[in-house]
């Protein structure tokens, strides 16, 4: 650990001048200058989302004169300290608080639309550009995590621009009703406010990253868990609204998509107006005029409504470890199920694709099992609790499947949990890309982390991928943790570069594939084609292997006879 400490230490040393850079309307910032790259922080990308706009589309900055201070860390988007108020509930934010909002740096608040740009020393002139979006159920999370700091990934390599974006969570990010819309009146949109501030952020990358360097025509959308599935609805309706706005160019033309727990039952007006109606009555904005109700709405603190959504998701949501507010359909910016789409191929297929996820998704969500009184003596009552909408002649073909592999029940709630919302769905997604789109990637990711020593959160945990790709040198110990993180960062900027992971900027190959060991072919990763394809796994050694999972067999029939 001394080891990786020093040299995190030395790619980050600060050296020389700060650097200033101006943007297209005139206004600087002043960063700040590392020996292999400069990075820009709390850098506007929308106007603070406060008062009058407050449940409304992302509006562009205002734009200033002179030179502001891009050094510090802005807000981070207002949302609860699950760990603060629910010690022990989620070992995934307990005992992997490097995936948590650092809120020494970044505070929570409502003004808090920044994004952070990490510019590599060296290379091409005209870098190709990733905006990363943080996970965390749309109700949590940060560009402020440590792990999600572009600093190590920047430092390490000179082909690539990172950026890393705030966006509006929970019921200040995803609040929908016929009231909002009406009230939205730019876009007729409601309950997407916080997918639109991402947009927003793709459209400030393509007005503004020239002046930092970047392409505008070279752009990687890369999002993990919450912003994975964001990333997705963005494949398939961003590129096409942006078209229909006058834009010239897509807003991105490859997509990393890691764990994206794909929105398989959509969230529909209807329910949205429910939550909503609950507000209403809660704050006793009750009227007969939607202009009344929204403003009593706009009038109460951020405190209020923080409490609110806290209380919530306690007693409603904090079992299943997912918000009470999702992206709406709202026949507006998501005119049509996202779900619907993608089986009928409708999404953005010049887009190319690299999806995947964790050998060990489900470990970081069911602590509370044990630690708040929800027993769940068989795993049949675990599905029945957790997954209601899945009936009792489902459950008898999917308990058995379990139970006779892993002996531990603990080992078979968190096997389920991690394959019906992760693993099978994102199987299906890959394969459903591979069908249309020859430029699709499969990964999993099976490292043991070092990062937590925690003896719930083993193996590979959802979001552990993150120490990898943004090589994260803190959390590594061992050298088999550095080599991967090495090849997977390489491999990541290699895409954004040309759209395939084996291939540099050069058109040659990544010198450390061909280190990989046994199962790739002359240090290829293949493009996964279809059902059985190649998956390229990051373990202790990097190799090929199939899609196969007999689990997921039967949860793609679960999927299609339910949804």
């Amino acid at each position: 650990m001394r080891v990786n400490l020093l040299l995190a230490s030395t790619l980050l040393a600060s050296a020389g001048a700060d650097p200033t850079v101006t943007l297209p309307h005139g206004g600087k910032l002043k960063g700040v200058k590392n020996v292999n790259f400069d990075e820009y922080h709390n850098v506007p990308f929308a106007a603070p989302p406060v008062g009058s706009l407050r449940w409304k589309s992302p509006k562009p900055p205002a734009s200033w004169k002179g030179t502001i201070d891009a050094s510090q860390w802005g807000n981070s988007c207002m949302q609860f300290d699950a760990n603060a108020e629910f010690p022990g509930n989620f070992p995934l934010y307990q005992d992997l608080p490097i995936i948590y909002p650092d809120t020494k740096k970044a505070p929570y608040s409502e003004d808090c639309l920044n994004l952070n740009v990490f510019v590599p020393h060296g290379g091409s002139s005209k870098k190709p550009v990733m905006l990363f979006l943080h996970g965390g159920g749309l109700i949590f999370g940060s560009a402020s995590a440590p792990v999600m700091d572009g600093s190590y990934l920047a430092a390490s390599q000179k082909d690539v621009i990172i950026v890393t974006a705030n966006y509006r969570l929970g019921i200040f990010g995803y609040l929908g009703s016929t009231e909002l819309k009406e009230d939205n009146t730019a876009d007729d949109s409601t309950g997407n406010f916080g997918f639109l501030d991402q947009r927003r952020a793709l459209e400030w990358i393509q007005d503004n990253i020239s002046s930092f360097g970047g392409d505008p025509k070279q752009v990687t959308l890369m999002g993990q868990s919450a912003g994975a599935q964001s990333a997705l609805w963005h494949l398939i309706y961003t590129n096409e609204a942006a078209k229909s706005s006058g834009r010239k160019l897509p807003l991105f033309n490859k997509v990393v998509m890691t764990s994206p727990n794909p929105p398989l039952k959509p969230y529909l007006l209807t329910s949205a107006q429910l939550q909503f109606n609950n507000l209403v009555n809660s704050f006793n904005c009750t009227s007969t005029s939607p202009k009344t109700k929204i403003s009593c709405l706009r009038s109460q603190s951020s405190t209020a409504l923080n409490t609110y959504q806290k209380n919530l998701w306690t007693t409603s949501y904090r079992r299943n470890g997912a918000g009470p507010f999702a992206m709406v359909v709202d026949n507006a910016v998501i005119p049509t199920p996202g779900w619907e789409r993608l089986k009928n191929g409708q999404y953005d297929k010049t887009v190319k694709i690299i999806i995947g996820d964790d050998a060990d998704e489900g470990t970081g969500f069911i602590r509370q099992d044990s630690e708040n009184g929800d027993t769940f003596a068989t795993l049949d009552a675990f599905i029945s609790n957790r997954f209601g909408w899945i009936p009792q002649e489902w459950r008898e073909k999917i308990v058995p499947l379990y139970t006779s592999t892993y002996p531990k029940l603990q080992d078979q709630k968190t096997r389920v949990y991690g394959d019906l919302l992760f693993n099978c769905p994102n199987r299906l997604l890959a394969r459903k890309f591979a069908s249309t789109n020859p430029s699709t990637y499969y990964y999993l990711f099976s490292v043991d982390t070092a990062a937590s020593n925690s003896t719930v959160l083993k193996g590979s945990p959802h979001a552990s991928e993150l120490i990898s790709f943004f090589r994260y040198l803190p959390a590594m110990e061992r050298k088999d943790e550095i080599q991967t993180a090495w090849r997977m960062g390489e491999a990541l900027t290699n895409f954004v570069n040309t759209g395939n992971p084996d291939e540099d900027g050069d058109g040659g190959d990544v010198r450390d594939f061909v280190k990989w060991g046994l199962g790739l072919k002359n240090g290829k990763w293949p493009a996964f084609k279809k059902a059985g394809g190649a998956v390229v796994e990051f373990g202790n050694e990097v190799k090929v292997v199939t899609d196969a999972n007999r689990f997921c067999d039967l949860f793609d029939k679960v999927y299609e006879t339910l949804l």
